[in-house]
């Protein structure tokens, strides 16, 4: 790339006075590449100076910037540096390593935009959890179907587009991460996959949900008492929205006298914030408790020092002391994934589902200088009181099909509540 600058500079000199073509061109390539390099400096060195979980990645981050900063003599336009910049997120290998801007090739978001969960088994993709009241749940797929082909491509033929460059030795996390950034599909793209089960092979289409589909009514939450004079709150991935304390403490306050009560957060894949989170969990302790640990790996590298910290969930409002059961799965996520491990943490809810999405840590955002592309990713690492990762819990109560969850959940409220 010095090399091409350079040769630019000379052409540029020695032909001034033409006024040709040629060198406009050249200036206009060299201005270009300045600004995508400036940019891609700027992405890989926030990276490596802050990402928290290099630790726990195969991620050779030098070999990444090997590898990707050439390509940049590619880069056409915004569109395409978008692009690789995508590519570059794919060698971290989780859902909350990303850019706040996308292109109509680029992957939806996992877990936010997904409608289906696979996960690898000896050498093979088995559909794990499909997501309640999309567009596919009641299309023919089944949990413990094995994936074979998407959109007419061998699985393991077209996950290669999402592995990671910068290493081969694969492992479950990694192929996980590509097969479900597969199929959630492009802007651009029709989904079918072809399943078998039972010795029967068929292709099904994949038509992608919106919003409305699981939040049919724009509210931030929904409440009703079940059978049996249990309480029930479904959060609808509104952790991030304010909103949603006074609209949260206003449906509890209705449930205050059921026996029992059920807190759903399996539609909160897009995260929140820690005042919302604890402003709800405030609502069932009875006494200031911890609820999940903090460490600052950034400040631990600069002097050596550890800096660990907890924080607190303090009590707020009436308590509601009666038995609570959480349901959560594959769009439990981030801020959702940090409530149910406090909830656990102090032993105050049983908790019922699937793993969670497993979002590493704290998110961080930045912002190029010359493009303006958002990007994001984990700075502080996140973990359960017990001093165990916040994305390896796994709830106690585990169900496969989401017909399961209210039934398991019942069944564990009957058995506190002293009734068969």
């Amino acid at each position: 790339m010095k090399l091409k600058l350079l040769l630019v500079t000379v052409l540029g000199f020695a032909f001034a006075d033409c006024g040709s073509t040629e060198n406009h061109n050249n200036e206009q390539s060299s201005e270009k590449d300045s600004t995508y390099i400036k940019d891609f400096n700027q992405y890989w060195k926030a990276i490596d100076a802050n990402f928290a979980y290099f630790d726990t990645r195969k991620t050779d981050w030098d070999t990444v910037k090997a590898i990707y900063m050439p390509l940049i003599d590619t880069v056409s336009n915004k569109k395409s540096f978008v692009n690789l910049l995508e590519k570059c997120n794919n060698e971290l290998y989780n859902g909350h390593i990303g850019l706040n801007t996308n292109t109509q090739s680029s992957s939806k978001l996992i877990p936010t935009a997904t409608d289906l969960w696979v996960r690898y088994r000896n050498g093979s993709f088995f559909i794990e959890s499909i997501r309640g009241n999309s567009l596919i749940e009641k299309n023919g797929l089944k949990v413990g179907m094995e994936v074979l082909k998407y959109n007419g491509v061998a699985i393991h033929e077209a996950i290669k587009e999402f592995l990671p460059r910068s290493f081969k030795d694969y492992d479950t996390e990694i192929y996980e991460f590509a097969v479900n950034t597969l199929l959630a599909g492009k802007h651009n793209t029709e989904r079918t996959i072809t399943v078998e089960a039972n010795d029967e092979i068929q292709s099904i289409p994949l038509p992608y949900s919106e919003s409305q589909n699981y939040y049919p009514n724009k509210d931030v939450l929904s409440s009703k008492i079940l059978k049996g004079n249990i309480g029930y709150i479904r959060i609808n991935n509104s952790l991030g929205t304010n909103e949603l304390i006074s609209k949260f403490d206003q449906a509890l306050d209705t449930l205050m006298n059921t026996r029992a009560f059920i807190l759903d957060l399996r539609e909160t894949p897009s995260g929140g914030n820690n005042t919302i989170a604890k402003a709800l969990m405030g609502r069932f302790v009875a006494q200031e408790a911890p609820y999940q640990r903090y460490r600052y790996v950034l400040d631990e590298r600069e002097t050596g020092i550890k800096q660990i910290w907890t924080e607190l969930v303090i009590p707020r409002k009436q308590i509601y002391t009666k038995p609570l059961i959480l349901l959560v799965g594959r769009w439990t996520g981030s801020m959702g994934e940090g409530i149910t491990i406090g909830f656990d943490s102090f032993q105050r809810a049983e908790v019922v589902g699937t793993k969670m999405a497993g979002l590493l840590g704290g998110i961080w955002n930045y912002q190029l200088n010359e493009t303006g592309i958002g990007f994001q990713f984990p700075g502080i690492k996140i973990y359960h009181i017990d001093q165990t990762p916040r994305e390896h819990f796994m709830p106690k109560n585990e169900v496969e099909n989401n017909s399961e969850y209210l039934r398991k959940a019942m069944e564990i409220l009957n058995r506190a509540t002293g009734r068969q």
